[in-house]
């Protein structure tokens, strides 16, 4: 289902979220609509945060048409901001 991959498995949703949100993500965020602005063909929606958090673990990747995974830091992640 991901990236067109055959015989993937089905997603697993966290329960008592408020959003539809992937079970045991690294990072999330989760926003309200707060603000809406005229974009011509489009509507610009700005969210007011109402809840974030992460873990700590490596992150998957996807380039070249393969998925990997990009090892935590020994640091956290500082070197990627």
């Amino acid at each position: 289902q991901f990236a067109g991959v055959q015989g993937a498995a089905e997603p697993r949703w966290t329960l008592g979220a408020r959003v539809p949100r992937l079970l045991n993500p690294l990072a999330w965020v989760e926003c309200e609509p707060w603000q809406l602005y005229d974009g011509g063909d489009h509507t610009l929606v700005l969210g007011r945060v109402t809840d974030l958090g992460h873990r700590d673990g490596d992150a998957l990747t996807y380039a070249w048409s393969r998925f990997g995974s990009a090892a935590e830091a020994a640091d956290g992640i500082e070197h990627l901001i």
